[in-house]
């Protein structure tokens, strides 16, 4: 984890460290095949503005290219820690979820053009 963080924030790895030192199942990875781990969604809510989960997978931690599900199965989790560090209602919860997944069909949709 750490070279991971050290490579994506640099001197601001230690904040990210922080986090999942604070709450270690934080410390576990997005996605088994990926480096990036929960921490940095809550690093993303708390440090650099983002407030959905689109925002931070498609624009903060490359989820959204680099897993094979596109991030599909972990955005229900990302939105559950944004709705606990932003005080989500659970209606909002459900709103990122489903915007996230219509960016995920909207990628895809090239695939049925060919």
């Amino acid at each position: 984890m750490s070279a991971h963080l050290a490579r994506a924030y640099g001197s601001r790895a230690p904040a990210v460290t922080a986090i999942a030192a604070e709450a270690p199942e934080l410390a576990a990875r997005i996605d088994a095949a990926l480096p990036y781990v929960w921490a940095e969604v809550v690093y993303a809510a708390r440090a650099e503005g983002a407030r959905e989960v689109a925002d931070v997978f498609c624009r903060r931690i490359p989820v959204f290219r680099d897993a094979a599900d596109q991030g599909l199965a972990a955005a229900p989790r990302a939105a559950a820690l944004f709705g606990r560090e932003l005080g989500w209602s659970p209606a909002h919860l459900t709103t990122s979820v489903d915007a996230y997944r219509t960016e995920v069909e909207r990628s895809r949709r090239w695939r049925g053009e060919i």
